[in-house]
């Protein structure tokens, strides 16, 4: 059985207790389950020379490290620019934070990264979580 503020569930089918990410709605007295907060950015990140795997890899591995950022959805290469020591890589890259996260807040914790280079923009996404059906059926 589950109270206000209690970050678990009783699973009756099992007698068994499971952890499940939870979040007190007051306006229903109810505790419900907390979707991903996903956002689509665009914006510059740097790769290293010599990363592994290519341009996609390194992008998706430098945002990976960003704190703020739980998963990284499917990054859309738009300019690349190759310099001496990296190669800067202009994408649209749609991702899941692990908390719920404001733009403005999202695109300080993306520009405070190592390796992003500049935020143009941030906007919600209204389609569901990434790995939702909605952005399978897009890589299909």
């Amino acid at each position: 059985m589950s109270v206000p503020g209690d970050d678990t569930i009783d699973d009756d089918l099992d007698r068994t207790t499971r952890t499940i990410p939870l979040e007190f709605d007051p306006r229903r007295g109810t505790v419900m389950d907390r979707p991903a907060p996903s956002l689509e950015a665009t914006l510059t990140v740097r790769v290293p020379l010599g990363a592994a795997g290519g341009l996609v890899d390194g992008a998706t591995a430098t945002l990976e490290r960003v704190d703020a950022v739980d998963r990284v959805g499917t990054i859309d290469v738009t300019a690349v620019s190759p310099g001496l020591n990296d190669t800067a890589v202009d994408c649209r890259v749609r991702l899941e934070f692990a908390d719920p996260v404001e733009e403005d807040l999202a695109r300080t914790a993306l520009e405070d990264g190592v390796g992003a280079l500049g935020v143009e923009s941030v906007d919600p996404i209204e389609d569901g979580p990434l790995g939702s059906s909605v952005l399978e059926a897009e890589r299909g």
